[in-house]
């Protein structure tokens, strides 16, 4: 239980917009903001009456907060003890209220904290600029995400994380003291939650769910629930706050098997052949019938990503071949003749940041695969390239087990509308990440956490 006496900072006019009511409301931990006219409350708002406005279609968010104050809040006299305010609060049901003297002249506000659990003692709230965007970024700890946050950062804008931490939260180590972050543990099933985060957020990525073909097979249930419900759910809390900006991250794997296509586009015809496929597709559709002229979300349909990361991962194909190179071991091919297109993990948190801030009319409602048309390779070519960074590592082709997944795709769109360009080629990125194995960055690399695929195995029987 906290009194706030000092009231300038929760002080506003009545003419205010609701938009800009939302940014001030969310500067203080308190939850509320107040219209005084000559020392007396004149106008209450609190978070809630801003929320129950937002549930009704014909909510503006021009409109001035005049239309939805309550010009007769709930108050308690500023004489009674400590006790005996925090009693009548609590006999209201009420997490804050005014305080007032005897002569109705507002003196302070009492109220409950914000109660979310954050890392080392963090509020909710950022206390400074209103110009500053801010970013949730909904399993923001993982293999993108934790670069992303760190491109944000540097960036300028204020970054929520979001996360179950499954992994771990060593990925964020280095700048979890950062002022700008914010860091709240929580699954992404926890709409009451999301519903007090999501709050005053100016853009929202979904970077949640399980991710890869192997790990989402193991428990198909949980991957429904993670990567279609989940994912719907957290459009609909973007959509009740009017959140304009929305990315979800989908996958290059909802086209499956396209052999000889060479240039599939976002308009091509999808044939997803895997759960975790499936899932992304339905995830794409219910979240484009919630669009509107207030809820513009984006897709990027991602290649298969590849190279360093503050949480990496060692099941992917570019980087499971780099571990082999690093190791002098074979580089085994199951097949090879499948084209894969493939992506650096930075530049597809550079993609995500770039749809941030391109203007609304170019991202609004639209797909965009994220990827490199000179990044279309055979599994076989990647291996060979890879390969060239130890000699004693040789490309063995295996044709017993050949994966169905084949496909060539375009990614012109992305480099037309965005002028998207790509930093790192196959050979660049595979050298870095060969670079960081060979100077032991990776004590153990057989470390569950470096695989998606273990660390279901692992949660299903813990």
């Amino acid at each position: 239980m906290k009194i706030l006496e000092n009231l300038k900072s929760i002080t506003v006019k009545s003419n205010l917009k609701i938009s800009s009511a939302i940014k001030k409301i969310t500067q203080h931990e308190c939850g509320v903001l107040l219209v005084i006219n000559k020392k007396k409350i004149y106008g209450y708002l609190q978070e809630g009456d801003i929320k129950k406005a937002l549930l009704k279609k014909n909510f503006k968010l021009n409109s001035s907060i005049e239309k939805i104050i309550n010009k007769k809040p709930f108050t308690i006299k500023s004489n009674l003890s400590l006790e005996q305010k925090i009693q009548k609060l609590k006999n209201s049901a009420r997490l804050r209220a005014p305080l007032i003297n005897e002569h109705d002249h507002i003196v302070g506000l009492l109220y409950f904290p914000n109660f979310e659990k954050l890392f080392e003692g963090q509020i909710l709230t950022f206390n400074k600029s209103l110009n500053k965007k801010r970013i949730l970024l909904v399993g923001g700890g993982g293999y993108i995400g934790s670069l992303l946050v760190r491109l944000l950062l540097k960036s300028n804008y204020y970054v929520i994380v979001y996360d179950l931490f499954k992994f771990g939260l060593k990925s964020l180590n280095d700048v979890r003291k950062n002022k700008n972050l914010k860091i709240i543990k929580g699954d992404a099933s926890e709409i009451k939650k999301l519903l007090s985060i999501s709050f005053g957020i100016d853009a929202i990525i979904d970077l949640s769910g399980i991710v890869g073909d192997p790990a989402s097979e193991i428990n198909p249930t949980k991957t429904i629930v993670e990567n279609y419900f989940n994912s719907k759910n957290l459009a609909e809390v973007a959509k009740m706050f009017k959140i304009e900006r929305y990315v979800y991250i989908s996958s290059c794997s909802v086209y499956g098997f396209a052999k000889g296509q060479k240039k599939i586009n976002e308009k091509s015809k999808t044939n997803p052949l895997s759960l975790y496929a499936e899932c992304k597709l339905n995830s794409e559709k219910a979240i484009f019938e919630l669009a509107d002229k207030n809820f513009n979300p984006t897709i990027l349909r991602l290649a298969t990503v590849f190279g360093y990361s503050p949480r990496q991962r060692f099941d992917l194909v570019i980087n499971i071949f780099t571990y082999l190179a690093a190791k002098g071991h074979k580089i085994k091919v199951f097949g090879g003749d499948q084209y894969r297109p493939n992506v650096h993990v930075y530049d597809v948190a550079n993609a995500i940041k770039l749809c941030l801030e391109s203007p609304i009319k170019k991202v609004r409602n639209q797909i965009f695969n994220v990827g490199d048309n000179k990044l279309n390779l055979k599994i076989i070519d990647l291996a060979k390239i890879v390969s060239k960074l130890n000699k004693k590592s040789k490309v063995v082709i295996d044709s017993s087990l050949v994966d169905k997944r084949d496909y060539h795709v375009d990614f012109s769109k992305i480099k037309k509308v965005l002028k998207f360009e790509t930093k790192y080629n196959i050979s660049q990125g595979s050298k870095e990440l060969y670079q960081k194995i060979k100077n032991n960055k990776f004590k153990n690399l057989k470390k569950i956490n470096f695989s998606n695929f273990n660390v279901e195995i692992k949660n299903l029987y813990d």
